[in-house]
């Protein structure tokens, strides 16, 4: 045999073997997705009524400071009242929701 036709031998040869190695490389990852996904199950009423009651029973520490005014009905009172409150974040828990629904 001529060098060309043994150069062309091994070009072809060279390519099948990368062929290979990439099919096998891709084989070999589409197992190891298989394998290590997990599917997420729907959550159960039990366990949906488990979580809200868990929210429901945390502290609202927002609601507590903006509870806490005076009784009296005196204008400095109620003027105290309203430069002590802080407003800056009522809607932070919206915010919140917002970010985690991705709105």
């Amino acid at each position: 045999m001529d060098t060309q036709t043994q150069n062309q031998i091994k070009k072809c040869c060279s390519a099948k073997q990368i062929i290979f190695v990439a099919l096998t490389v891709v084989i070999i990852a589409a197992i190891y997705y298989w394998t290590t996904r997990t599917e997420e199950e729907p959550l159960t009423d039990a366990e949906k009524q488990a979580i809200a009651n868990e929210i429901q029973g945390q502290p609202d520490n927002i609601t507590a400071n903006l509870q806490q005014v005076s009784s009296s009905d005196e204008l400095e009172a109620i003027a105290d009242d309203l430069q002590n409150t802080e407003l800056d974040n009522l809607d932070k828990e919206l915010q919140d929701i917002q970010n985690e629904l991705n709105i």
